[in-house]
């Protein structure tokens, strides 16, 4: 797995929000990515279950349950921004 800071440092407002967020409750993050699942775009995966609901954070913000053991258990989209943060649940 490969975790790339420039890809963290590139974030909007919304998805930087999450990601503190998530990281001071603990989480930890397992993979960044500019070409799977959003080409061209900023993927973050996180270890456990998102710790709260964000969709109050942007009006731009997707949530999706994907209950997928492969692809993740859910996910926060800003597909304006290409901006993706995927938590595996474990």
């Amino acid at each position: 797995m490969r975790y790339d800071p420039e890809i963290i440092s590139e974030l909007g407002e919304d998805m930087k929000y999450i990601l503190d967020a998530e990281l001071k409750n603990g989480n930890t993050i397992t993979e960044t990515s500019r070409v799977w699942p959003i080409e061209n775009g900023l993927n973050v995966w996180l270890k456990r279950s998102f710790a709260k609901d964000y969709c109050s954070v942007s009006s731009d913000l997707k949530y999706r349950y994907l209950g997928d053991p492969h692809n993740g258990e859910a996910e926060y989209c800003n597909p304006q921004t290409k901006q993706l943060i995927t938590v595996w649940g474990r």
